[in-house]
């Protein structure tokens, strides 16, 4: 069995992410996150957000609506150029992406059976449409008369489109569309910046590999201000703070590499793009995406809107001038982030059980700021006075809101078994010398050694040791 699909076996088994639906057949392109997957997930926005928070430059937050109506992903381009290319193979019936496949002396065939007889490609565009309101157009045109629709098919397609709303494919687009308002509402110089953190739907061709490519996923985006001669140093000056951040993430950093986007990658909107890659069991792919879109987001949505987007910059010689900022984005997808955080930490190392014989010891080695659970408390044996101390010791770390887990059953070495597996960085054991001198067994959850800490210095103990690295 290979590192994912250990993983995925794992994250069920351990309740950190199950699939959708499960329960009708699942949805492959859906997943639910458990109470231990939440608050990964959890960390990491909040390791993404205090490092937007704390930086040197202005950065504000917004929580934009998850539904875009026409005008906006008209106007940003994603109506026309936000397309797939398709291929269906005639023979398996198999549906995948061309570019995606590598030829076979220069012929593309089907991945699956490996027949040639495909159809012509097609694009087709990966956003969800929906309508807002009691009338769905749809609807109205199915209810129509045949002799009406085939008189009148153009003008009905576009009134459909026009009256939809879309989920939206990014979070970037409410940033821009209130770039005026944000602008007037928090006054300040270029470069600035406005983050946002949420969700995002792609209607994806191809969903694969757990949770790298699914319909639904959470983005961390920003939206970096800056003046037009900025450009080059300020894409320098992200590129390492984004692959610093994935550093302090990652127990292997060296699987982290950046690739730099030729001129015919680019989307249709980049003057420059680099991908944050992670080395993932299939090869590096992309886990961030870091790109200079210019001013085409302002300025389209500016034509479109009739508003104007610009803020006042002060010139050398004092005068105030107004100026269309470009922009530097760098996009972070949270729910990729989680799965190289879970594949990264993914270790088994040899270890021997309670009784001596030899074992592989699953642990999810987690840098302890991301941790789930930060420490496990347990009595050694279900014993009135280690149960009531036990739980004393819990409760503390509870009031000193350090996210914690109580656990009498089963035997001690079970209950480290599954702290490890879960990625809890300390477990403490109250045994009967506890209860002598007010010193409990501390165990690191990596190298599984023990040491003996008096009860007071639990949690200036642990304490730095969970800290975020900000």
């Amino acid at each position: 069995m290979d590192t994912l699909s250990k993983v995925v076996s794992l994250c069920k088994k351990r309740g950190f992410i199950f699939q959708s639906s499960e329960i009708y057949g699942g949805v492959k392109s859906l997943y639910d996150f458990g109470h231990l997957g939440f608050l990964l997930k959890e960390n990491l926005k909040e390791f993404w957000k205090l490092q937007m928070l704390f930086e040197e430059f202005p950065i504000f937050f917004i929580d934009g609506a998850l539904m875009l109506p026409y005008r906006v992903v008209k106007a940003s381009g994603h109506i026309d150029s936000f397309v797939d290319p398709l291929v269906d193979c005639k023979k398996c019936k198999h549906r995948f992406r061309p570019d995606k496949v590598e030829k076979e002396l220069g012929v593309l065939k089907c991945p699956v059976c490996g027949s040639d007889e495909l159809s012509d490609t097609r694009f087709f565009n990966l956003m969800f449409r929906t309508n807002l309101g009691p009338i769905d157009p749809l609807i109205e045109l199915l209810n129509s008369s045949s002799e009406k629709i085939g008189q009148d098919t153009e003008s009905i397609f576009r009134r459909i489109a026009e009256q939809s709303v879309y989920l939206r494919p990014e979070t970037a687009q409410n940033i821009f569309v209130q770039f005026p308002n944000i602008s007037r509402a928090y006054p300040t110089k270029l470069p600035f910046g406005v983050a946002q953190i949420g969700r995002a739907f792609r209607n994806e061709i191809t969903t694969e590999r757990f949770l790298f490519r699914v319909a639904e996923f959470d983005q961390m985006e920003l939206e970096f201000f800056i003046d037009p001669d900025q450009e080059s140093a300020l894409f320098k000056v992200w590129q390492e703070k984004r692959m610093t951040w994935w550093r302090k993430i990652l127990n292997n950093p060296e699987h982290l590499r950046l690739r730099f986007y030729d001129k015919s990658e680019l989307a249709h909107y980049a003057s420059a793009c680099v991908d944050v890659e992670y080395k993932f069991p299939w090869g590096f792919d992309e886990v961030e995406g870091i790109a200079c879109r210019t001013d085409y987001d302002l300025l389209a949505h500016q034509e479109a809107s009739g508003k104007e987007f610009f803020v006042l910059n002060t010139t050398t010689d004092m005068r105030q001038v107004k100026v269309r900022p470009w922009v530097i984005e760098p996009s972070c997808g949270l729910t990729r982030a989680v799965l190289a955080v879970l594949l990264d930490a993914y270790s088994e190392l040899e270890g021997r059980s309670a009784d001596g014989e030899e074992k592989v010891r699953v642990v999810l080695r987690l840098k302890p700021f991301l941790s789930p659970i930060k420490v496990a408390v347990f009595p050694l044996v279900k014993h009135e006075d280690l149960i009531s101390l036990a739980k004393e010791v819990f409760h503390s770390f509870r009031r000193h809101r350090i996210i914690s887990f109580y656990d009498e059953s089963g035997s001690i070495g079970k209950r480290y078994s599954k702290q490890d597996e879960i990625g809890t960085p300390f477990c403490v054991t109250i045994d009967f010398q506890s209860l002598e001198d007010k010193t409990v067994t501390v165990r690191d959850r990596d190298t599984a050694e023990q040491q003996r800490i008096r009860v007071e210095d639990l949690i200036s103990f642990i304490t730095p040791c969970i800290e975020m690295p900000i």
